[in-house]
């Protein structure tokens, strides 16, 4: 596996919140999501949600989070019924690399 990119500086940073409901569980969306962030430097994690949604926080720069929102659409465009992204402010701190957390009912963050 290739060397996963370095983080970027914390003040270049920035963060968004991301669901998408349709048919997004039990077909690889998951899976999707974390080879597109791994591919483009983008940290963070994705998880199933009880209510059926897939939620993922993605950490980068203001380009690859860009890039890897519109790939994840591309990739899974027959799969999303409605996709919800909203700009939030990045973690203080965040360890390198993407997960696929545990699934939850709340609006409880996963800790890194």
């Amino acid at each position: 596996m290739p060397t996963p990119p370095t983080e970027p500086p914390a003040t270049s940073r920035v963060a968004h919140l991301l669901r998408w409901d349709g048919r997004v569980q039990g077909v690889g969306f998951r899976a999707t999501v974390e080879v597109v962030a791994h591919n483009r430097g983008v940290t963070g994690w994705v998880r199933n949600r009880t209510d059926g949604t897939v939620e993922a926080l993605l950490i980068g720069t203001a380009a690859t989070t860009a890039d890897a929102i519109r790939a994840i659409a591309a990739e899974r465009r027959g799969y999303i019924q409605t996709a919800r992204s909203r700009p939030i402010d990045p973690p203080p701190a965040w360890p390198p690399g993407f997960v696929i957390a545990r699934t939850t009912a709340a609006d409880e963050w996963p800790t890194p």
